[in-house]
């Protein structure tokens, strides 16, 4: 059975044997949020909380992938209890949907929330193209009005798997 997101999560079977999962569907795109906030919102907040509502009840330790937006991105090295100051729509949704979490979680529920930046990795079409233009001695043109810390996908992945394994209920 596939899980889709337009539809109620509440009829979704999970199956046997399911331990753990991690939560990393969302529309994360900042301009599709923008564009779409009615949309967006629906899939990035109570669809998602119902499928982690309905993955707790069954003890389901479960990992919400959130996002560095959920701060306005002036202060860097942003501790992890710090007030949320979200200022795109994105970083409205997923901020809501951590403190949604962060409620089940002071209640006991087996959640962790890990906050991403934006995930490299060195086949990425972005920075390919980068590469091969300074290459030919070309200029390139970086965004100027978002800053960010890019993390690696290895790094990512190492920290889910980490998370998942010791069931951390945490925000990280």
């Amino acid at each position: 059975m596939q899980l889709d997101f337009n539809s109620p999560i509440e009829s979704f079977a999970i199956p046997e044997g399911v331990r753990c999962a991690c939560i990393f569907v969302a529309v994360a795109r900042l301009a599709a949020c923008e564009a779409d906030r009615a949309g967006s919102s629906l899939i990035n907040v109570p669809r998602t909380i119902a499928l982690i509502d309905l993955l707790v009840a069954r003890r389901i330790y479960t990992l919400f992938l959130s996002t560095n937006q959920v701060f306005d991105g002036d202060t860097p090295h942003v501790a992890a209890d710090a007030p949320m100051s979200p200022v795109s729509e994105y970083g409205r949704q997923k901020a809501e949907t951590e403190s949604l979490l962060h409620k089940r979680m002071a209640d006991g529920a087996p959640i962790g929330v890990l906050r991403l930046a934006k995930v490299v990795s060195p086949g990425m079409t972005l920075l390919s193209t980068w590469t091969q233009e300074l290459a030919r001695g070309r200029a390139i043109r970086a965004f100027s009005d978002m800053t960010m810390a890019p993390t690696p996908v290895d790094l990512v992945a190492i920290s889910i798997a980490r998370m998942m394994e010791e069931r951390l209920s945490v925000i990280a």
